[in-house]
């Protein structure tokens, strides 16, 4: 099965699409120049530059599209007509389809990328969650949301940290006990992060700060700062005490939502702290899935 991007009434050849995964590989000092195309006979070299733009556009606009994909493998190579090689009919992106009984590397990013999209869907209901244990009015039930999360984990290879995921899902519902069921039995640093955001969320501050102990220095750490950086900029007083010298610490983001949470519901403060927490849900999520 050969994979084409159309577009403009123009559709990228398989050598063009290689072209262009080895022009994304480069380092980004490296990439002033678009992937050649031969000149025709005669072509002006305004008409071949132009030519070279309304033929790959479209192809680099849908990899653009994919933009959980660019964060998981960096997009460094021609991804989906590479993936075709291993494609078998059911299972559709852009137009192509993925065996997922035997992914290839490239197929395995796409999948995922695929589970994050519908996973970062499911935090973005039913609006902001409470710095506290809630619920809010609109959170789905454990039973139906349980079944949603069976059926993303049944659409790709099941992830390693699968429960853990489910579990900071639930946490994210209100449904704080059976999130804490999940969380309080893996002995890892996965599991400590999770389980300080539960007691965070409950509110038992001391209880999330010894989980924070445990979790130590952890990998998402960096993302979530970077994440939340533009986000708290206008409050130099906030990002001073959560991001001391640009890095994320959770012991004085548990001491700010312990403040917070004692001010107005619709106090900026307040609403600033429930979006920091979504942006932190996001960061944990990406990094558990991959």
């Amino acid at each position: 099965m050969e994979y084409s991007a159309k577009g403009d009434g123009v559709a990228a050849t398989k050598g063009e699409h290689a072209r262009l995964g080895r022009w994304l590989a480069r380092p980004r000092a490296n990439r002033l120049k678009l992937p050649h195309i031969r000149a025709r006979s005669g072509e002006a070299p305004e008409a071949r530059l132009q030519r070279r733009n309304v033929r790959l556009q479209p192809w680099v606009a849908g990899l653009r599209k994919i933009a959980p994909l660019q964060r998981l493998c960096g997009l460094k190579s021609a991804l989906p007509w590479r993936v075709s090689a291993r494609m078998r009919p059911g299972c559709s992106l852009h137009g192509a389809a993925i065996d997922r009984a035997s992914p290839s590397p490239y197929a395995a990013r796409i999948m995922a990328a695929e589970c994050l999209n519908q996973l970062l869907e499911l935090i973005d209901e039913p609006g902001l969650a409470d710095l506290g244990p809630g619920p809010r009015t609109g959170v789905e039930s454990l039973a139906s949301l349980n079944q949603r999360i069976d059926s993303i984990f049944a659409a790709v290879s099941r992830p390693r940290n699968a429960e853990l995921i489910r579990s900071l899902i639930l946490l994210w519902h209100d449904h704080l006990d059976a999130s804490h069921n999940i969380s309080q039995g893996e002995n890892n640093s996965d599991g400590s992060l999770v389980h300080a955001i539960m007691h965070r969320r409950e509110p038992d501050y001391s209880n999330a700060k010894y989980w924070w102990r445990s979790t130590g220095d952890h990998p998402c750490f960096p993302a979530i700062a970077k994440t939340i950086a533009p986000t708290i900029a206008s409050d130099t007083v906030l990002a001073g005490q959560i991001l001391p010298s640009g890095k994320w610490d959770p012991f004085a983001f548990t001491d700010a939502v312990q403040s917070g949470i004692r001010k107005p519901v619709d106090d900026s403060r307040h609403q600033l702290l429930k979006e920091i927490q979504k942006a932190e849900t996001a960061a944990v999520l990406e990094h558990l899935l991959t």
